[in-house]
């Protein structure tokens, strides 16, 4: 299997190097995969949009406190910023959501999945929860979603946390789209992305790039992800949006626009989207604070969360940011 383009892939998709089934059999697979009802544990409010689509989504804390959204990143679910929830609850009016084809949010028709499918989704959220004044939170492909809503609807989001932060494609990117040139989707998923059936602690092994220590991976991250990884309606959309990612996604070049305040957090051992890249958006979003820390790797939410959200709130409770 190419390394080359598994190590671009969203968290989900990362993990199917390890334990390729060789358990063909469509028994195997129909005792793998599970059904809506029994992921309930993850599921709650749900919003009903176009075409019979819903929207996996949450309201929690302080219903009268300053409005934050939260978009996690590709392959992950809302139940990834549980801890900041926990810390954020008292003071704030939460929202969080599952990306479309992410946790238990339908998939999207005709495989649409793109960074501005994920932003029409978060307007949909912004408007129909009468989210206003708010603070926009994002890690990874979801930072670059959030990045993307601001530019699309100045005067909405007040203030922009960014967490290791997609927007510019990373080298290793460049040359996994060049090793997809003449293949269909259906091609690279079957060459690079075959569906896996193995064990939770096969599926573990996969989220070695993205932590810098992988004892910050907690019971209850892995049991979520591998759950919700499983989800039967949902299998495949990750897969696809990351080739969409590789075939279509270019560099910000309109940073600029950006007039609110932002901050962007980065882990010094991301091996996903290399710390070098948090100069660039400080470079082009006039108003950016940076942020950098050690013995931290892409999941930099997960892994010094104490820490880490205490800077956070710094910068959404100051005046002069």
């Amino acid at each position: 299997m190419n390394r080359v383009i598994c190590i671009v892939l969203g968290l989900i998709i990362m993990v199917m190097q390890y334990g390729c089934s060789k358990k063909s059999e469509e028994t195997t697979k129909r005792s793998y995969y599970l059904s809506y009802s029994e992921l309930s544990v993850y599921a709650f409010e749900s919003l009903d949009i176009c075409n019979g689509l819903k929207i996996n989504y949450r309201v929690q804390g302080n219903l009268n406190g300053r409005d934050i959204i939260f978009i996690h990143g590709g392959g992950d679910s809302q139940g990834t910023w549980d801890s900041w929830v926990d810390s954020l609850k008292d003071k704030y009016r939460i929202i969080t959501f599952d990306l479309p084809g992410h946790g238990l949010t339908d998939p999207l028709p005709g495989n649409d999945y793109s960074i501005s499918k994920f932003v029409e989704y978060t307007e949909i959220v912004v408007d129909r929860l009468n989210i206003s004044d708010f603070v926009i939170v994002g890690h990874s492909f979801g930072g670059e979603t959030a990045v993307n809503y601001v530019l699309k609807n100045p005067g909405k989001a007040i203030k922009m946390v960014l967490l290791a932060p997609g927007g510019f494609i990373q080298e290793n990117e460049r040359e996994a789209s060049k090793q997809m040139v003449g293949l269909t989707d259906e091609q690279v998923k079957q060459y690079f992305f075959p569906e896996f059936t193995g064990t939770k602690m096969e599926f573990k092994k996969g989220f070695k790039d993205y932590y810098f220590n992988m004892s910050n991976m907690t019971e209850e991250t892995l049991t979520r992800l591998y759950n919700l990884g499983r989800y039967k309606k949902n299998r495949g959309a990750v897969a696809q949006f990351n080739i969409n990612h590789l075939r279509n996604d270019k560099d910000f070049d309109n940073l600029h626009l950006i007039n609110i305040p932002t901050q962007v957090l980065w882990g010094k051992e991301d091996k996903i989207v290399v710390v070098e890249t948090a100069y660039k958006f400080k470079k082009g979003i006039k108003n950016t604070e940076v942020i950098l820390y050690d013995n931290v790797g892409h999941m930099i939410h997960e892994e010094k969360p104490e820490k880490i959200i205490s800077d956070a709130v710094s910068f959404i409770n100051g005046k002069n940011q």
